[in-house]
């Protein structure tokens, strides 16, 4: 099964908790223990997730994560240790550049070789939104709440999962409280509160989610145009001008750096748009095309790396074909052009 190693793992993880540090653990690198800020001593069990190829009949779109414990005898059962410090199990998606978490006391004691899904779906919303929470589901050990968080909302979603314990939010309450604490929400102050006491239902959530995403795509549209002016309505990556074009932003809006100016903005066809919000394609502070070899490792892995030469390599590490209009012109903008393409070349560590 295509995999990224253990340590990888660990560095991505890292990565996504600025301060943290990797603690000594006769277990490491499953599980590995790590110092987070504000939080302290956090036990993680991470495993990559990667499209389900299985030929059982699996549904479509759907991703796994397949956990096998080091050191666990084939046919044997195997355990999650949970001793006095909080507990996560996670996935990473390389596909999406996010990471998966489910409750990990859900699953504390399993048979050999147990397998994980979750669904694309999910994947893509917390790549566009900053985080997704699944409908609870049944499990033997009672329900469970599935969650993608896009690394920079990582330490976020940790706090807020912790502090649920505290409160012993489960099913449907604990999607209600998580959700409610999506960066997308901020503005409408269902985390507060939820915090304070009253009664949140998942239903109320989920409509004012549905408001901010129809405010998102005004503010898209808006954007969007603003950028392909500037960038002459050409792929800065491959110089296509069809009218498969959109406004991508280089710090995603979810992102406490995030922004709707044009400094944050690049042309890029439907492909280049979507590669690069999935960090597949990277585009490094100096405007060179750069690729994520993590991920095309597993791609190939799969048997999926179709079309990599035509889309991917044939750009790789030559220079955006095209800049904004105002880059020779304004030094300000130019200058925050670079900040935001540096910030977001370094969450997706080499």
């Amino acid at each position: 099964m295509a995999q990224l190693t253990s340590e990888r793992l660990t560095e991505l993880l890292l990565s996504a908790l600025p301060g943290a540090r990797e603690e000594p653990s006769p277990n490491a690198p499953k599980p590995v223990v790590v110092s987070v800020p504000e939080l302290g001593k956090v036990r993680f069990y991470i495993w990559t997730t990667t499209p389900d190829a299985s030929q059982t009949g699996r549904p479509q779109g759907e991703h796994k994560s397949q956990i096998i414990i080091p050191g666990t005898v084939r046919g044997s059962r195997q355990h999650l240790e949970f001793d006095n410090i909080p507990t996560f199990l996670l996935g990473y998606s390389p596909f999406y550049g996010v990471f998966v978490a489910w409750q990990a006391e859900r699953h504390q004691d399993s048979g050999y070789s147990k397998n994980l899904q979750v669904k694309s779906d999910l994947l893509e919303q917390a790549n566009e939104t900053g985080w997704a929470i699944a409908e609870p589901r049944r499990t033997d050990n009672g329900e469970e709440v599935r969650a993608a968080i896009h690394p920079s909302h990582l330490a976020r979603f940790l706090r807020l999962s912790i502090k649920a314990d505290a409160l012993k939010r489960q099913g449907s309450d604990r999607a209600a409280f998580l959700l409610a604490g999506a960066p997308d929400l901020d503005q409408m102050h269902l985390l507060a509160r939820s915090e304070a006491g009253e009664k949140i239902t998942l239903e109320e959530v989920e409509r004012e989610r549905v408001k901010a995403t129809g405010t998102r795509l005004v503010r898209n549209a808006s954007f969007s145009k603003l950028v392909l002016n500037s960038f002459g309505h050409m792929c800065a990556v491959c110089g296509v001008q069809l009218s498969i074009l959109e406004g991508a932003h280089i710090i995603p809006v979810h992102d406490s750096k995030g922004s709707d100016e044009i400094w944050n903005g690049l042309s890029l066809c439907r492909n280049h748009h979507s590669l690069y919000d999935r960090r597949i394609l990277l585009i490094d502070p100096d405007a060179y095309v750069r690729a994520n070899d993590d991920t095309l490792r597993v791609l190939r892995d799969l048997g999926r790396l179709g079309g990599y030469d035509s889309i991917i390599g044939a750009h790789r590490d030559k220079r955006l074909r095209c800049m904004p209009d105002y880059y020779g012109k304004e030094a300000a903008l130019r200058r925050r052009l670079h900040e935001a393409l540096s910030h977001t070349f370094k969450q997706t560590p080499a």
